[in-house]
């Protein structure tokens, strides 16, 4: 272990922390957490305990992979801080809630990507990956890549049920799920 190591050990855990706690704090729980629930953030926690392994134990170096690995990181965390802020008057429901949606959040990062969130979160499991350069850090990526994808397919199937179900057709056309739309 090396201050690279240490480093992108902070950045990323640091993220997490931030996830963790707006789990906690930010996001409004209307129904209690299910069995599926609890898996998929089971799998998440594990997940991010790989990665934050990944980070300590990885061969990271002051190199290319180090460099991009934390610029995916603070791209990550900034955008998290981003929707917090956006979202600072109107908090969200928690992952999974039944409750229909009640309004379209469309500025700031929901301009341009219909989940800011959940790509804050992939993009920290990326950077850290990235940054370890360990073969086998991808599986923890994959992972919650599916849970972030099933979460947003739910989250979707809300919006189509609900009275805002035109306007989300719409602002499906503008912004990408995880990324921008590069042609609208």
């Amino acid at each position: 272990m090396n201050l690279a190591n240490i480093i992108l050990f902070l950045g990323a855990a640091f993220n997490f922390g931030s996830f963790i706690r707006a789990a906690f704090t930010f996001f409004e729980f209307k129904d209690p957490p299910t069995r599926q629930v609890k898996i998929l953030s089971g799998l998440t926690l594990a997940s991010q305990a790989a990665i934050l392994l990944a980070t300590l134990f990885g061969r990271v170096e002051w190199d290319l992979f180090f460099f991009i690995g934390m610029a995916i990181i603070l791209l990550s965390s900034t955008l998290f801080w981003w929707c917090i802020q956006v979202n600072s008057e109107k908090k969200l429901t928690a992952a999974y809630d039944s409750n229909s949606p009640e309004h379209l959040m469309k500025k700031g990062p929901y301009a341009l990507i219909r989940h800011p969130f959940y790509t804050s979160y992939m993009l920290t499991y990326i950077g850290g990956a990235l940054g370890s350069k360990l073969w086998w850090a991808l599986i923890p990526v994959i992972i919650p890549i599916f849970v972030y994808y099933h979460a947003s397919n739910f989250e979707e199937r809300k919006f189509s049920q609900s009275g805002l179900h035109q306007a989300y057709l719409e602002y499906k056309k503008q912004a990408g799920r995880f990324l921008p739309r590069l042609f609208r």
